[in-house]
């Protein structure tokens, strides 16, 4: 049995890195409607009265999310989980059909995950679940009349297009400290106050 430590000042300095990469900064070009495809945390009672607000504004043209964070996410390793808060600005445009930008609203963004984990050729692979959000508007082209309608309506945009696109950025893995010609076999993860165990056998080839 093997057992490694990893500190969560290790994933700290891996998300400085890829905020200084630009990981966090995500541009998504879609067809409105991939955004409502139900979801168990988004169900389909939620999708009526923001079809019906945007969609008479876009006129069913594709969407355009450009997001910028503004500071390297805040990384917590907590007994039983890891979690992130991630900072940034959201823009909102349609796409019209000669390619020109129309503007729909912009704000604040403030969004908090956890994490899942897993190890694949001993890489470390990390996924975010988005927990909950918090926005605040500074510009709109639309009239929101209720601010609840926009929380929905970024909900859809951070489950089907904003954190799936970090997520396939993460999905290279973090290598993890291994000698050569071995394998880890069945690793369990634990997290702990400040650090995540891995518990492993390996299996070792001549």
């Amino acid at each position: 049995m093997l057992y490694l430590g990893v500190s969560e000042y290790f994933f700290k300095s891996a998300s400085l890195a890829y905020y200084n990469a630009g990981a966090f900064n995500i541009t998504i070009t879609k067809e409105f409607s991939t955004y409502f495809m139900p979801t168990e945390v988004t169900p389909n009672n939620t999708i009526p009265e923001v079809l019906q607000l945007v969609q008479n504004y876009t006129m069913s043209h594709p969407l355009m999310l450009m997001l910028q964070s503004t500071a390297a996410p805040i990384v917590s390793l907590q007994t039983g989980s890891l979690t992130t808060e991630v900072t940034g600005y959201l823009e909102m445009f349609s796409v019209l059909p000669n390619s020109s930008l129309q503007f729909i609203f912009a704000g604040n963004l403030t969004v908090n995950t956890s994490a899942n984990m897993t190890i694949s050729k001993q890489k470390l692979i990390i996924s975010l679940l988005l927990k909950r959000f918090h926005f605040s508007l500074t510009r709109s082209g639309v009239d929101f009349s209720e601010i609840s309608l926009l929380e929905k309506f970024l909900s859809r945009v951070l489950w089907n297009g904003a954190i799936p696109a970090v997520n396939d950025k993460l999905r290279k893995g973090f290598p993890l400290p291994n000698q050569a010609q071995t394998k880890f076999i069945q690793p369990v993860l634990e997290f702990n106050q400040g650090y995540l165990l891995i518990s492993t056998d390996i299996h070792y080839t001549l």
